[in-house]
């Protein structure tokens, strides 16, 4: 069975450059008297208040009915114990993401089944030379069995859902910028020289230092705010005038909260540079 097409509506918050929610130069930028890294400034506008944007249905391919496919949601399918059986279905790169045979050869090869192994040799062991209590050794098998085989497959369909997702998601913002993957002038997902400012190298979702834009696309949990001041760096490196981090959603837990300070952080930091630059008229 292929994994299943689903529609999700999504909003979108735009956040631009340096910390403000949605910002746009509200007068000429100061740039900074040297090179990459040193200071400057960018003006804001809308106080940093936030705008959320109705953002056209995304589809992304769903792997979710295998949580209850006949045979896996119970664990039955005699396959899931048969290592035999699974080494005959031969190596996972024959099958794509969807494919039963894709979940069967990912829990023949993962450290998950071999330890659950570990755990059962352990129960045989215990219940060795003891035939009146093979019935409860049985069931002791069968109930730890089921239960680390239902964190497997939820762990399983979670991950790749979240990845089928997260690409379209990210393939979604590309196709809105008018951005291909074939354009020699941005680089899509990949490693950033370490720069001055950061404490770790970082991936920008996408980057064109001839362009001088840069966007981090989110599909849940903004995640740690190190990665955002660490991103930040590389477009004050690059000379970027915005960067534009896409949220799938809003999720409020201490990562938003850390991203708002940040947001307030860099708008009082704006604000205190302007306030002594003198623009031309």
């Amino acid at each position: 069975m292929p994994a299943t097409r689903r529609r999700l509506s999504v909003f979108t918050l735009i956040i631009a450059m340096l910390g403000a929610l949605l910002v746009a130069p509200a007068r000429p930028v100061a740039a900074g008297p040297g090179g990459p890294g040193d200071p400057w400034t960018i003006g804001v506008e809308m106080d940093g208040r936030v705008i959320l944007t109705k953002f056209p249905f995304l589809y992304y391919w769903s792997v979710e009915f295998l949580l209850t496919m006949p045979g896996l949601a119970d664990g039955s399918d005699p396959r899931l114990r048969d290592l035999a059986a699974l080494q005959a279905l031969g190596s996972r790169d024959k099958y794509r993401v969807g494919q039963l045979e894709h979940l069967l050869t990912a829990w023949r090869d993962s450290r998950f089944r071999r330890a659950l192994e570990v755990q059962i040799n352990k129960i045989r062991k215990q219940y060795a030379n003891k035939p009146e209590l093979v019935a409860q050794r049985d069931a002791e098998i069968r109930k730890l069995f089921d239960e680390q085989w239902r964190l497997y497959l939820g762990r399983y369909v979670g991950i790749r859902d979240n990845s089928m997702r997260g690409k379209a998601f990210e393939l979604a913002i590309l196709r809105m910028l008018g951005v291909s993957l074939d354009d020699e002038d941005y680089a899509y997902d990949e490693k950033y020289p370490k720069v001055p400012g950061q404490k770790q190298a970082r991936r920008p979702d996408l980057l064109t230092a001839l362009l001088k834009k840069l966007a981090e696309m989110k599909t849940g949990d903004v995640g740690e705010i190190q990665k955002i001041r660490d991103t930040l760096q590389i477009a004050r490196h690059i000379g970027a005038e915005q960067m534009y981090l896409y949220l799938l959603r809003v999720v409020e837990n201490q990562n938003m909260d850390d991203l708002r300070d940040l947001m307030n952080e860099i708008v009082q930091e704006n604000a205190n540079r302007t306030a002594d630059t003198e623009f031309p008229s």
